[in-house]
């Protein structure tokens, strides 16, 4: 698919993914129609740190994918349909799991719904590498049974499912990707990787959770040229993981950055980092050969370039990163 002069539809296009992707598709020359939640500092997200260049093709419409009825009209038109809108707190996923099944899978449901009345060339559902829960092999691979340890795995279980029903019921030409754990510019301090980036560039103590679980930690840029090749290459009804297929523990992202930055770095425990009893999953590591084999896809970087570019931008941006760091 040549996304020249195509209208790409983005659910979550202000989030950390979302605002990446929006880039790559208007640099490949797609018009983007991007979804963000409303609210009331009309702000559109990360949207609002790109390039005013690249927003003016980029229309953005402030909504929820809660609203069935919208969801057909913002599909409209659409040559292709990318869903990343999504509740993603594991942690805050336990306190209220029934807003995580509304939104993660009933709201994929409406934007499913939305597809149907538009039939685009390609729908692309956005799930995790989280639905895998306790390996029973490493790396895993797309027929590794799913076994969803928190709600918010459960909750993407629920939107896959509902995909594929709708892929068999409906003949609606939809993929699902599992990626990897991402990292990259503009990503949050919940995320593992900018909190530990973010107390070392302010000091030397790192605070962090469990330190040994291991996660195939991919860069933003590799994971959203992997998904732009599921839309380019990637067969209708079919699951692809996208990651770079290597673990690493926890403690061993702070020895990099420790590396990197030529910088001492302690380690202690924050107990409001740790995953909910029973949640943990001590190893995520999946193998992406199918992606590499049927797409073509070929990560352009790896962990340690990944961080030096995201340690870069923080370091550019330390203010925002200033006021804690969030569970």
């Amino acid at each position: 698919m040549n996304f020249k002069g195509k209208l790409v539809g983005v659910t979550g296009a202000g989030g950390f993914v979302g605002s990446h992707l929006v880039e790559a598709l208007v640099e490949r020359g797609a018009k983007v129609r991007a979804l963000v939640h409303y609210n009331g500092r009309n702000s559109w997200g990360h949207l609002d740190d790109i390039d005013k260049e690249i927003m003016e093709n980029v229309e953005v419409i402030a909504g929820d994918i809660l609203d069935y009825s919208s969801m057909f009209g913002f599909c409209n038109d659409t040559d292709v349909l990318f869903h990343l809108a999504a509740l993603t707190s594991i942690p805050f996923s336990y306190r209220v799991p029934f807003l995580f099944e509304q939104v993660n899978t009933r709201g994929t449901m409406n934007v499913l719904n939305g597809c149907l009345g538009n039939f685009p060339s390609r729908a692309i559902i956005i799930s995790s590498d989280e639905v895998y829960g306790d390996p029973e092999y490493i790396p895993m691979d797309e027929k590794h049974p799913l076994r969803p340890k928190s709600p918010y795995a459960a909750s993407k279980v629920g939107a896959e499912a509902m995909a594929m029903a709708f892929y068999h019921a409906y003949d609606l030409p939809v993929s699902i990707i599992r990626p990897s754990n991402i990292f990259g510019e503009r990503q949050s301090t919940k995320g593992v990787i900018p909190t530990i980036i973010a107390q070392a560039l302010l000091g030397n103590e790192i605070k962090l959770g469990n330190i040994e679980p291991i996660r195939d930690w991919t860069y933003v840029k590799d994971t959203v040229n992997g998904f732009i090749k599921v839309a380019e290459k990637g067969l209708a009804g079919r699951v692809y993981n996208i990651g770079y297929g290597n673990g690493n523990r926890v403690i061993d992202i702070v020895y990099m950055v420790e590396d990197i930055l030529n910088k001492r770095l302690t380690v202690s425990q924050d107990e409001s980092r740790m995953r909910p009893n029973k949640s943990e999953i001590m190893e995520l590591v999946a193998t992406s050969e199918r992606a590499r084999a049927e797409l073509n896809w070929r990560p352009v970087n790896n962990i340690r370039g990944g961080l030096i570019k995201t340690i870069e931008y923080m370091g550019n941006n330390l203010d925002s990163y200033r006021e804690g760091y969030q569970v």
